[in-house]
């Protein structure tokens, strides 16, 4: 009896265990590349129908004038930006400085499962953005200069206000203020200046004697001392304001004058007769004198100022044959008939301006309001002066060229692919999926492959020595169809599936590549004059061109 082996019994899986897995992917190669292919080609011909993100970037250049005289210019964008932006909620826009203030770039960012959608909603933002930016800025340029123009306007009437009030002021002190040429303040200060000069010609004359009497004295010492240079004559400004004939400056002049000729003329006969040619010359001088004291008491009796007159000095030059005590002696009565005329002159305008002012003082408040207004009427005008400056400037300025000047919205991106899917993410995952597939597949062949394949796997699974074997009898025919299944068939095959590969690949890129079926949009930015009805024309119009519904 023999006894049962100890051997293992066979079982589904050993063929599955001893067989290695190479050996299913050499005998299925042309199952598993199929499988690979045509889950390759399904996966890159399915790629462009999912649903498509395009992301288009473009950028507006905006060149912001008036910017020195209107600093909100600089602020406007941002501010709009952020109002813009909440309206349009698809459109990514940030505002970017560049060269100051003055000139900025706005960068626009859209996305959208077509192109063209995003191109469309790109320009109504930039659109709807550049219409409110420009509004926006004339507004402020009308309002900057309606401000210009009211406060010219209101300074013009403060001007015409003011000069009435001048004008009222001006009759209603009549006297009074200093531009008045009956002023008594305008008196006042002339006769002061008058008295000042009279006083320091007093000083001259007194100096003058004083040397001459010096001399005198010297020279009855028997000293040899030079005669001292005569007193230039006096220059005198004719007084202001009406005068009698007694405080006449021209009628007290030729009086003393006049005075002292006739004092010359009476010492002269005392040594001389009347024929003497130096009598002749005083008596002739004498006359001159009488009849031009006449005329000025006749001028001064009528009110009539006095005009500038020589003061009381004779005019003839100095006789050749007097000696020099009588020369002196002449001199010292000229000199002290014009103190005696000086000091009774300094009286009289020392009296006068004793008795003005206290008129001068009641008036000086009167005087201080007037020179206010009159200092307000000059700071007016400069003002006026400034703004009609700063006006016609800005007017210059904005007659050159608009507040704002936007440049046409220019595309960053060229590309007509979309963000997703990607082709670099599209071509290498179905690679993956399909190679993936290709290698379950072949695993599912192999686990459910429960045949021998050779004397080996026989040998091995029933542990018995194999004897011989019977090889597959083929005939010519059978082998030739072998032969060209291996070298013609086959290869055509996996050639075939591998073009199949290649031609889904070039369809999908150029699937993704077709942004849209409509084409692109083109679009251009609308033009700064445009109403609110014509952007909102625009705005149903690129709505009405977008597949989706226009946010």
């Amino acid at each position: 009896m023999t006894q049962p082996s100890s051997r293992p019994e066979p079982t589904e899986e050993t063929p599955r265990q001893l067989r290695p897995l190479r050996a299913t992917f050499r005998r299925h190669r042309l199952l598993v590349t199929a499988a690979f292919c045509l889950l390759a080609s399904l996966l890159l011909i399915l790629a462009p129908r999912l649903s498509r993100t395009y992301r288009v970037s473009a950028s507006l250049g905006l060149k912001l004038a008036l910017t020195d005289s209107i600093p909100e210019l600089s602020n406007l964008p941002s501010k709009l930006l952020d109002d813009v932006a909440r309206q349009n909620a698809a459109v990514h826009m940030t505002l970017a400085h560049h060269d100051g203030d003055a000139n900025q770039t706005l960068e626009f960012v859209a996305a959208s499962n077509t192109r063209s959608s995003a191109v469309v909603r790109m320009h109504a933002a930039a659109d709807q953005f550049a219409l409110r930016l420009s509004h926006e800025a004339d507004e402020l340029a009308d309002s900057y200069r309606t401000s210009l123009t009211t406060q010219t306007d209101k300074l013009a009437d403060d001007q015409k206000q003011l000069a009435r009030q001048i004008e009222s002021f001006q009759n209603s002190h009549r006297g009074v203020l200093p531009d008045d040429p009956t002023s008594i303040t305008v008196q006042y200060e002339k006769l002061t200046a008058r008295l000042d000069e009279k006083q320091q010609r007093q000083r001259l004359v007194n100096e003058q004697i004083a040397r001459l009497e010096q001399y005198k004295n010297k020279s009855a010492q028997n000293q040899n001392v030079p005669l001292p240079p005569a007193l230039p004559p006096a220059v005198e400004v004719a007084a202001s304001g009406p005068t009698t004939p007694e405080n006449d400056p021209e009628v007290m002049a030729l009086a003393a004058q006049l005075q002292l000729i006739n004092e010359q003329i009476e010492e002269q006969l005392q040594t001389r007769t009347e024929q003497h040619p130096y009598v002749v010359d005083l008596r002739t001088q004498q006359k001159t004198i009488e009849k031009k004291l006449d005329a000025a008491k006749q001028r001064a009796a009528a009110g009539k100022p006095a005009p500038p007159v020589r003061g009381p000095v004779i005019t003839r030059g100095p006789d050749p044959t007097l000696a020099a005590s009588q020369q002196v002696e002449l001199q010292l009565a000229e000199l002290g008939a014009e103190q005696a005329t000086n000091n009774a002159e300094i009286q009289t305008l020392s009296g006068q301006i004793e008795s003005m002012k206290r008129d001068v003082d009641q008036v000086v408040p009167a005087r201080r309001q007037y020179e206010t207004m009159q200092a307000r009427g000059q700071e007016i005008t400069k003002q006026l002066t400034a703004l009609a400056a700063t006006l016609d400037a800005f007017d210059r300025s904005r007659k050159a060229s608009p507040a704002v000047d936007i440049s046409p919205l220019t595309l960053n991106d060229a590309s007509t692919l979309p963000v997703f899917p990607r082709l670099t993410m599209v071509f290498p995952l179905a690679l993956l999926m399909a190679a993936a597939a290709a290698a379950g597949t072949a695993m599912l062949m192999h686990r459910m492959d429960k045949t021998l394949h050779g004397a080996r796997e026989a040998r091995t699974v029933i542990d018995i020595p194999v004897l011989g074997a019977i090889s597959e009898i083929r005939s010519p025919a059978m082998q030739t169809v072998r032969r060209l299944h291996r070298s013609f068939v086959r290869p055509a095959m996996m050639a075939g599936l591998g073009l199949l590969v290649l031609i889904c690949a070039v369809r999908c890129y150029q699937n993704l590549a077709d942004a849209n079926s409509s084409g692109i949009i083109e679009h251009s930015i609308v033009p700064m004059q445009a109403s609110a009805e014509q952007h909102v024309e625009l705005t149903q119009a690129t709505a009405g061109s977008d597949p989706e519904r226009f946010e």
